[in-house]
Formats: C-alpha cells, structure tokens, sequence
C-alpha cells in the first residue's frame, strides 16, 4: 500500500548496483539492510544524498557552481521526488579535543545568547552584585536615604604622569572649583596654591556639586550626575557624609565619610572595579575575548585547563567568570545535569520581563536539552567533552539538533543510529525518528539492529551477498513482510531460520583479576576477566564499561607486561593474573592507517609484494619504473595534482566538503605511464578494484601475496576490494582488519585482545563471521575481551559482566555475571531481560 508520494530511483548503477529501481515512501521511516558490501552504501550515500547535496549545489551562485560540473552525477537513469537532503553519517574519525556536549549540539551558541543579555558581574572583591546605573537610578538609589544626610557628587580624574599639584593647576584652568587629594578637600578657587599631601596618589576626586538628600533638589541632583558621568567617561563618586567611622570610611576635614561608585558600565559600587558590557563570545573559552590568559584553551590540552588555579578548570577569563544569571556563572550552567538545566531555564524563563530576543533564545535552549532527554542523556552536562563518551551517548547528541529543528519536507538519510546503543536505549531512538517523519519529513536509516528495522514502516534489503554478487534489491516493501520471505538473508535471522545462539560455553582455566577500579564513575569494582574465552563486557551507555576495560584494563595490562608502554589506566588498586598473558592488543575504531591513502593491503602489507611485482614486468622496466612509481605515497609514479588520492577536497565553508574526481588522471591516481603497465591484462588500478577473494585467485603462483590476504578471508573480509578506501570501512570491518594478521599465529605468546563494539557496522549475517575469528584466535589460546551491545554476540559469549544499572553516578557497578544462560534467568539485568527475550525468540520458546 502506498502512502502519497514517493522517491523514485530507476536504473541505478553506482559502483555494485545493478541497475536498480525502487520506491521510497515521502513521509515515512524506511529501513535499508543487508550484508556489509551488498550496496548499502552505494544506493543511500553515493547516490540519494550526493544527488541531493549535487542538486542543493545547483541552487547557488555561480561562483559557488563553478564545481558544479566537477560533480560527478550518479550512474543512473532517473532519480524523480528527491527533497533537500540532510545526511548524519556514523562518525569514525578523531573529534576534536575541546568539542563538549554543547558545542556539538549547538546549544552553547543560544546558551551565550541568553547569558550575555541577561547576567549581570558579581564583585569577588566585595562580595556583592554590580549594577549598570545611569543618572536617574543613581538619584533614585540617593534620595532614598535619610532625609538631610549631606553627600557629595563628583568623578575619579587619572593623574597618569602628572602630579597632584599639576593636576589641580590644570582643572582649576578648566573651571573646577574642589577636589579631594590625601583625605583633604581642597578648594580650587582661591589665588594661592592649594596645599597638597605629600602621599603619591594615582587619582583624584574632583567634585562637582555638595547636596543634601531632598527630593527638592532631584533636578539638580541628576544634572550633576550626568556632569559627572560625562566627565568621569560614564562612572561617578557619591561620597555619602556618615555620623561617626564605619567600615570603609575615610575621614576628610574631620568627617567620616563612605565613597560609592556608580558606573554606565557594570561595576562595583564599593570598590570601583567595572566590568565589559557582555556579549556572547566573552563566555566562549575557545575565543580570544574569553579565554583564560594563563592555561589558553585554544592552545591547551584539557589537562592543563583542569589543572589551571587561575580559571578553575573553566578556561573563561576573571572577566567572564565575574558575570552571574540566576546566581550561576557560565560554567555552573554547563556542570549542570542536562534535566538540571533544563528545570532551571523554564523556571527562568517564565520572567516576563525578559526581552523576546533571550525568549528565543532561550526556547532554543531547553527545546535541544529537551531532545537529549528523549533520548536518554538527561545525565550529562553540557561541558562534557564529547571524546569523553561512548559511541552510543555521542550517536544520540549528534541527532539533537536534527531533531530540535523546525524544517519540514526534509529526506534525512541517517547511518548507523543505533551504533553504541543498548538494546534499553533503542525504543527511545525509534521515537526520535519517527518524531520527525511526524513532522512531514522523510527518514532514510542504514542500520543492522532488528528493533530499529522492525520498527521502520518500509524495508529495503540489498544482496544477496557482498562486491560483485551483491548490488541487487532482494526485499522492498512493509518491515513486517520479510518475515515471511524465505529468500531474504535478514528475514532468516529476523525470524530465527537462519543463525545460531550457543549453548555449550567455553570455560576459563585462568583469570587476570583488577582490584579497586574507582576511574570515572566506576564505584570500586573488584573484577575477575577469564582468560582463553570470549568474554563480552555490557550494560547501558554511559555504564562505564570503557572506563573499566578500555581505560583501566588494558593500560595497567600493558604496563604490567612492558614498563615502558607508558598509558596511564584510570585508579585502581591492584592486577593480578599478568603472568598468564604475553601481550594484550587494543583493538579500537580508530583509522587502519595514518594516511588518506591507506586501504586493505597497505596495511596487512601486501601491497608491498604487489608493487614489486608490477616493477618486474618488461613493461616496467623498459619504462624505467621501480617499485616505488606503484605507490600513492611518494612522488614518481602517482598523480601530481591529487597526490595518488584521485579525488579532490572543496571546502564549501557554511556546507559539508564536497569531493570531486581529480582532472589531471580522472580518478585513476597515478599518472598514465604507469597505468600502460599490466600484469595478467590489470593495471595497478584494476588490480585494485578486486576484491580479497577475486585478488586471492589472481594472484596465483604469488605465496607471498596469498599468504597476507589469506587471513582477510578467514576473517570474512573476502568481499572486501583490496584498495578500498580506509575511510570507507566501518568500524566492524577496521577491526576484523587489524584482527586478520593475527589468525593463525601460534600460542607462543598468548594474547588478550580488548576489542569495543566489534560489531558496529555489520549485518547478522557478518556477525557469525565475527564469531567464527573469535574462535580462530582463541583456538591458538588466545583471549578476548570485548565491550559489546549486540544481541547476537552477547548470546555467543562464554562469560558475560554487565555493568550498571545505569548510566553515569547511577552505574559503575557490576549488576550481574555468568553465562549467557545465566545472564538470561538474572531479576534485575537490563542486559539479561533482552537477551532472554533474544534467545527465547531465536530457539523458539515463550517467554
């Protein structure tokens, strides 16, 4: 059944699709699925968003489409009801250090806002509030006290070089009549020289009007305070003559008198200190207006800030740091819990003397802090760095601002939403979602997890394997319906046909046991982590399991066996069990390789073969080419203009980069000469395109090539090409990567491996491959270890510890541990409640 109108895509052929046509309902959530390579990818981002960025391009000026025509178009017939498209891809590169929850939310921006047009200094000298005043609520501030109590109106003149005596000559010159120099009032009027302290003083008061508090004299009290405001570049003196010494007084001729200072600017009556008129940037550390002069955040790492005596961790300068709204200052605002702030804001905001400009933007505020709180973040802060969070809290604040926005008519072409998240947390993303199909627009998700596609009203299944056997639609229609279809891969696993759940478990002979781990919000936990099985360590994001495994274990592993290793583990008190582990790995998300150039066989080092392979053909040699001209990385051989790359970055500023294919080699990133080079009728760059399999059996009579990509196979990478792009891999595929190399090694040293979310990116189907490398590795007698969400592997593990029972101060304990059969009869674990529900499912119980 159709629901209005739709996208329509015929004929798509981008890199495996296979002249594809499908339908996309306009106002829905549909769901696209199936085996990692099968053209995911392709079909949503390579075509549908880079159609939709191409198309968004056309509608600027021509200065800004004069890269238009560098675009290259899709491979495809049509593509027909294509709306503005906004993409949230799965982020796999390094965050920048200083980038918090706010910034990256964009709720600091409207945050500053508020606070710049409505905080007000508060004096740390004098412990009081400072004000703006102008003359007429400085009279009004005077002629409420006692009435007939005798004070004096003037201004503070700076002597700079000059000295008291030549001060008086001038403004008596000037026509002022009285000043105050050392505790003496002196008259300016008489024909001899006034008689002078012989105190050096850097200012004197010079005053214009002597009155008492009458409102009689109102009139002529504001003329005198304009005067002296005009005078006194916006600040005046009142010194209010008191009956007898007080705190702060001065005595002057013989009476007692308090000195008070009022300003156009803020600052303190007591002490004359004065303040910056706030605007939005003073209370942003990364700027030059409001950073901290001794630690510079924009040139610190966040250590030095923490550690600074002089901002107190806040990187703001004094000035910032003086202002005050609601009796918090700006860095208050941020350490609050986002529902903290939340309650805070609204209350504040029901001030109906707020201007509507801090209205609006206040509205901002609590409408982005609200969506972080339907998605489950109430407990963190908006100074929180976003390096500091688990992949699933950082996939959920990257969906604020798309989901705090008012635009309508919208595709939204999101990847991976589910990444990181726990099966507790699903249900409030698919909310999220579809909050915004609710608001008319139209939602596109690459995800794998069975509750996010079941959820979706449509389902695009792509395969029915991965590269060249991939590439077609195998499913398209209702979410529900592929249940039934007994030729979908994911209907299989959906429905229980297809997979497997463990019930014999692998028992440990060792253990290594940390002691104390109290680092983050881990609440001294005393853990045992066996040895020789896969153990998956779960529970909620923001549990602290990679504080536990991935920032405690693993260093204080690593130092334990190399003293120079270096990495400092979070707190804990003691490791015992490091005797029966040789080397432990961490085997993380970050990049296969430091250049944008790296890809599969540059990093498990075939290329290396490959290279000197093609330099020893004849055709090389008569060309004078060495191993060397085969690399993207060094001059000789590759593209000069895209240095080996074959694409080009345009920085389109306010927009996402835009890439185009180099025109110097068309793409083919090297130069001409050494692509006329073939080796069995490929070039480098056909040679390139095959993949892990197709290059396994090119590369026959080569041991040495097969020998390195021989372990991709084995770690179910075969589909992969062999000079794909790094940056292209998912997280999954980058970790069965760096995994590959060591299948098949013998157990003469045995390693632990630590893995986080080895599952991230892969379909059901992978997952099994996943699990079969597991047991590659721990067949040698390896160990492994890993932080994991994912049913699927869970439900395989030998040994689960879920943490929890929540997130941040409401987790860091251990809620349960056992085997996957244990874990499932646990009362009071969120892990164990879904995977029963999983195994139940899969073995066909009730439950």
């Amino acid at each position: 059944m159709k629901h209005g109108p739709e996208i329509r895509l015929r004929q798509v052929r981008v890199h495996n699709l296979k002249n594809v046509d499908v339908a996309i309902p306009k106002r829905r959530r549909t769901a696209v699925c199936g085996v990692s390579g099968s053209g995911k990818t392709s079909l949503v981002f390579d075509t549908i968003f880079a159609e939709g960025q191409r198309r968004f391009l056309s509608t600027f000026s021509i200065s800004a489409r004069r890269y238009l025509d560098q675009i290259p178009r899709p491979d495809l017939e049509s593509i027909e009801g294509l709306p503005p498209t906004v993409a949230i891809r799965a982020d796999h590169g390094q965050l920048a250090e200083h980038t918090t929850v706010g910034s990256s939310t964009e709720i600091d921006e409207f945050l500053r806002e508020l606070f710049a047009r409505n905080a007000a200094p508060f004096c740390s000298r004098c412990q009081r509030s400072c004000e703006r005043h102008h003359p007429d609520s400085v009279a009004d501030r005077i002629l409420d006290w006692e009435p007939g109590g005798k004070f004096l109106v003037g201004f503070q003149y700076e002597l700079g070089e000059l000295t008291a005596g030549e001060a008086c000559s001038d403004l008596k010159e000037l026509g002022f009549a009285r000043v105050i120099v050392g505790g003496q009032l002196i008259e300016l009027s008489g024909t001899k020289s006034p008689p002078m302290s012989a105190g050096k003083e850097s200012s004197i008061s010079v005053i214009l009007d002597r009155l008492k508090v009458d409102e009689s004299n109102r009139s002529r009290l504001v003329d005198s305070l304009e005067a002296a405001m005009d005078e006194g570049q916006s600040r005046c003196e009142i010194w209010r003559e008191v009956p007898a010494a007080e705190r702060g007084s001065v005595q002057i001729n013989g009476a007692n008198f308090i000195r008070l200072h009022f300003s156009g600017q803020f600052g303190c009556e007591t002490c004359g200190q004065t303040f910056p008129d706030p605007f939005p940037n003073l209370f942003h550390s990364m700027s030059s207006a409001g950073e901290c002069p001794a630690c510079r955040p924009r040139y610190s790492d966040p250590a030095t800030i923490r550690a600074c005596t002089e901002c107190m961790g806040s990187g703001l300068s004094e000035a910032a740091r003086a202002f005050r709204w609601q009796n918090d200052d700006f860095k208050s605002l941020t350490d609050k819990r986002l529902d903290d702030l939340e309650s805070a804001l609204s209350l504040a905001l029901e001030n109906s003397s707020l201007a509507a400009e801090s209205v609006s933007a206040g509205q901002q505020v609590i409408r982005r802090l609200h969506c972080l709180q339907q998605v489950g973040l109430d407990y963190l802060s908006l100074n929180r760095t976003v390096n500091s969070l688990s992949r699933g809290e950082y996939q959920r604040t990257r969906l604020t601002s798309v989901l705090a926005s008012d635009l309508v008519n919208m595709l939204y072409v999101v990847d991976e939403p589910s990444r990181g998240l726990h099966a507790e947390n699903i249900l409030p993303l698919n909310e999220s979602l579809d909050s915004l199909c609710a608001r008319g627009n139209t939602v596109l998700v690459v995800d794998h997890h069975p509750d996010v596609i079941m959820a979706s009203e449509n389902l695009i299944e792509l395969g029915p394997e991965a590269g060249n056997n991939g590439g077609t639609i195998t499913f398209s229609g209702p979410a529900k319906q592929i249940l039934d279809d007994e030729e979908s891969t994911t209907g299989g696993f959906l429905a229980g046909r297809r997979g497997f759940v463990a019930e014999d478990f692998r028992k440990a002979a060792r253990q290594i046991r940390l002691s104390g781990a109290n680092g983050n919000n881990l609440q001294k936990l005393d853990v045992d982590f066996p040895l020789g099985v896969l153990c998956s360590v779960t529970g909620v994001s923001g549990a602290g399991k990679s504080s536990l495994v991935v920032e405690t274990l693993f260093p204080a592993l690593a130092n334990a066996i190399d003293r120079d290793f270096g990495l400092e583990p979070l707190a804990f008190d003691s490791l015992d069990g490091t005797e029966h582990v040789d080397e432990v790995i961490l085997v993380d998300e970050s990049a296969i390789g430091k250049s944008s150039r790296s890809n599969p066989v540059t990093y498990v080092k075939a290329f290396d073969e490959i290279r000197k392979l093609f330099a020893s053909t004849m055709d090389a040699k008569t060309r004078n080419l060495t191993a060397g001209s085969f690399s993207f990385n060094v001059e000789g051989g590759r593209c000069s203009h895209c240095k080996g790359d074959g694409i080009l970055t345009i920085d389109m500023q306010f927009m996402p980069d835009v890439q185009i294919v180099c025109e110097m080699c068309n793409g083919m990133r090297f130069r001409q000469e050494v692509l006329d080079v073939k080796y069995r009728g490929l070039n480098i760059i056909e040679v390139l395109q095959l993949t892990v399999l197709e290059a396994f059996r090119f590369f026959r009579g080569q041991p040495k090539i097969q020998a390195k990509l021989n372990p991709l196979m084995e770690a179910g990478l075969g589909y992969l090409q062999i000079g794909q792009r790094a940056s292209s891999l998912s997280t999954g595929e980058c970790q069965r990567l760096k995994m590959a190399s060591y299948i098949g090694v013998a157990k003469n040293r045995r390693t632990l491996f630590v893995l986080e979310e080895p599952s991230t990116g892969l379909h059901m189907k992978d997952c099994l491959k996943l699990l079969d490398c597991f047991d590659s590795l721990i067949s040698v007698g390896h160990s492994i270890i890993i932080v994991e969400h994912n049913l699927q592997v869970i439900a395989n593990s030998d040994w689960i510890i879920d943490l929890g029972p929540g997130p941040a101060e409401l987790g860091g304990q251990i809620v349960a541990e056992g085997t996957p059969d244990q874990m499932m009869k646990h009362p009071t674990s969120m892990t164990g409640r879904h995977l029963k529900k999983y195994i139940q499912s899969f073995r066909g119980e009730k439950s």
